[in-house]
């Protein structure tokens, strides 16, 4: 099982007002999303973190928020549909945009949606 996570409003997230940013990006505050990271932290499957921005901008954003011991991969969305298969997980703020990939068995979820996964704690 692969989990394939966005990285723009997905695994960072872009706030305003009176939320305290961690940092920015090109003056656009942001934060990471703690409780995905966490979740992502006890996932027993292949992770990869992908962007539309391309496979450099996620490699940057993913060393800036994850932990240093989070085994994954990165990819540019662009080119890396064709990796997903039946079963795997898609974590995405554009949701509708992968809708047509549920009915292949793709899981998709939004950035702040729960769901399930091998634990490496054991059980689900």
């Amino acid at each position: 099982m692969v989990v394939f996570i966005d990285v723009d409003n997905t695994l960072i997230i872009y706030r305003t007002g009176s939320i305290h940013p961690y940092w920015s990006i090109a003056g656009k505050p942001l934060q990471p999303n703690i409780k995905l990271i966490e979740k992502l932290e006890r996932f027993e499957g292949d992770i990869v973190v992908w962007s539309g921005r391309g496979r450099e901008y996620a490699r940057r954003i993913a060393k800036m928020v994850l932990p240093e011991t989070l085994r994954y991969q990165v990819d540019s969305k662009l080119s890396g549909f064709h990796q997903i298969k039946p079963g795997d997980i898609v974590v995405d703020d554009q949701k509708e945009y992968f809708t047509s990939m549920k009915e292949h068995g793709v899981h998709i979820f939004g950035p702040f949606e729960d769901w399930e996964y091998p634990s490496k704690k054991g059980g689900n």
